[in-house]
């Protein structure tokens, strides 16, 4: 996914990757600011087939955290962003992350589950970050803007993807940078896309299809619209 993004950056240049709202991010300020974060983050500690929560609302950093991840090949654990505490420490624990980037409005959250997620060592926040954790964007901008690549192939682990749970505790599914890269490969199959294409996805990044919708958008170079919540009057505009 890390090579797939740097070929559609070159290729792509300053054409809109991601819009959100009233912004837009182009594809080289995507490999950029991923190159960064990843450098940061192993900076921190984070390894190749380390677990990573990664708890945030739509926008620009849920997307940006997973593809530093897939760069340094570490594994993300996408977590829904309207969990309690029980089904918080159920998740930290079971996939035995060791770091998390999580918003700070999630934190008071957070705060009550620590205790039962010993391998939960490192923080990072999005917003006002307190003493011990680390700014998302403090450490973007102040780490390295190369990043030495991993190596990382294509059947290594990408995500740990917990299931609704609907049955009992969510499973976790274990995918790999393949996987995203044939599932978007298959759906293009479905799909006659053009240069001025636009897409748009409506459903919360810590599902699936946010992601693959990404992937997809790099295999195509077509800009994907990133709706912030699932409501009938946004996704008509």
């Amino acid at each position: 996914i890390g090579q797939l993004l740097d070929q559609a950056a070159s290729q792509h240049g300053e054409k809109p990757l991601l819009i959100y709202e009233d912004r837009a991010m182009s594809f080289r300020q995507m490999a950029d600011r991923t190159a960064r974060l990843a450098s940061a983050l192993r900076s921190l500690g984070v390894q190749k087939g380390d677990r990573v929560s990664v708890m945030l609302p739509n926008g620009f950093d849920f997307p940006t955290a997973w593809l530093a991840l897939a760069r340094i090949g570490a594994v993300m654990v996408p977590t829904n962003i309207t969990y309690q505490q029980h089904d918080l420490a159920y998740l930290l624990e079971d996939s035995q992350a060791s770091a998390m980037i999580l918003h700070h409005e999630i934190l008071p959250v957070l705060e009550k589950v620590r205790p039962d997620a010993p391998a939960l060592k490192t923080l990072i926040v999005v917003g006002d970050a307190p003493a011990g954790m680390y700014g998302f964007e403090s450490l973007i901008a102040q780490a390295a803007d190369h990043f030495e690549a991993s190596e990382v192939g294509e059947d290594d682990l990408l995500n740990i993807q917990y299931t609704s749970g609907t049955t009992g505790f969510p499973k976790g599914c274990m995918l790999t940078h393949r996987y995203w890269l044939v599932l978007a490969h298959v759906i293009s199959h479905y799909y006659d896309f053009r240069p001025d294409d636009v897409y748009l996805t409506a459903q919360p990044f810590y599902y699936m299809d946010p992601q693959w919708n990404v992937v997809l958008a790099l295999m195509h170079g077509v800009p994907l619209v990133v709706i912030p919540v699932r409501t009938m009057a946004l996704f008509m505009q």
